[in-house]
């Protein structure tokens, strides 16, 4: 009876293993060409919580600056910069939650802006969609001086290569500069 039950429990076992290798581990077909669906996956965009996620991507290859122009009137200093981003970088820029901004300063270690203005320039918002114009997006700020700047200080905030791009987060933090302002980059291929 013993040899019975073990042969019985034998091929019990035996043919659990055969029937067990013939279950297909996988629900992908044998041929992925012969899979028909019905559904279509869409990729969902990626967010961003700030521009500091992706910092390493705001850079001279993804963002590119033509030579801004500036004009004096009254006491106030206007700048209107145009620049171009690259279709990486607005996508990132345009999936990120928290505000950015863009702002124009003095070339850091100088103080040729900083020392004759009135009010702290306001930021320019980073909504993309607001600053398009074209191919292009264009900052402009206007910046209120203090009384009876000197001509030799005016002459000198007309010039290009007196300020810097700063592309400012959140909590009001530069996180990526961009000099050179004197050089048109606007035809860089990116």
């Amino acid at each position: 009876m013993k040899t019975l039950q073990s042969f019985i429990t034998l091929v019990i076992i035996t043919l659990l293993l055969l029937l067990g290798g013939c279950v297909q581990e996988s629900n992908e077909p044998d041929n992925p060409q012969d899979q028909i669906t019905d559904k279509v996956t869409i990729p969902l965009q990626k967010r961003y919580y700030s521009v500091l996620d992706y910092n390493n991507f705001i850079t001279g290859e993804h963002l590119v600056c033509g030579i801004p122009d500036i004009s004096y009137e009254g006491n106030y200093l206007n700048i209107k910069l145009k620049i171009r981003i690259s279709s990486l970088l607005q996508e990132k820029m345009l999936n990120t939650e928290s505000p950015f901004y863009f702002n124009i300063a003095d070339i850091p270690g100088h103080n040729t802006l900083l020392d004759v203005t009135a009010e702290p320039p306001i930021f320019v918002e980073g909504d993309l969609d607001k600053l398009k114009d074209g191919n292009y997006y264009i900052i402009t700020q206007s910046i209120k001086l203090i009384e009876d700047v000197p001509a030799e200080i005016i002459e000198k905030l007309l010039l290009p290569d007196t300020y810097v791009l700063e592309v400012v987060n959140e909590e009001t933090l530069v996180v990526a500069i961009f000099a050179g302002l004197e050089v048109d980059m606007l035809d860089k291929p990116m």
